[in-house]
């Protein structure tokens, strides 16, 4: 005697990706409803608050989350090639607790950058 009732799989699996499409959807509204990414550890916390970085840092950290916060699908982009080393190291950025897309780090490092040097690059362009 078989104790299971009969399964329709097709049934199944049409209500799995029915509930995890919308389980998606709610993850995605949520995290656009979320200005500062869900942090792991004490010291991504201090990370986002600021508390004890350089100001570098907090510069840094506040050009991802306005990157994060303006991204649009209407703005893409280009694409780049990115050191393998350098993408290892957005990599553990991300894994310690600062969930930005890898994008909005690499944007936010060359903007920072280029508001340091923002006089040098000036006299480059002039020369």
């Amino acid at each position: 005697m078989n104790k299971h009732p009969k399964v329709n799989p097709a049934a199944s699996l049409n209500m799995l990706e029915q509930l995890t499409e919308e389980s998606k959807q709610e993850t995605e509204a949520k995290t656009r409803e979320t200005s500062v990414p869900k942090v792991k550890s004490e010291k991504a916390t201090n990370a986002l608050t600021g508390n004890g970085w350089s100001r570098e840092w907090k510069q840094y950290l506040a050009k991802a989350n306005e990157y994060k916060q303006n991204a649009s699908v209407k703005t893409p982009g280009v694409q780049v090639w990115l050191d393998e080393d350098l993408k290892k190291q957005l990599d553990k950025l991300r894994a310690s607790g600062l969930k930005y897309p890898i994008r909005q780090l690499l944007n936010a490092a060359v903007a920072v950058l280029f508001e340091r040097c923002s006089s040098d690059i000036e006299k480059q362009l002039q020369d």
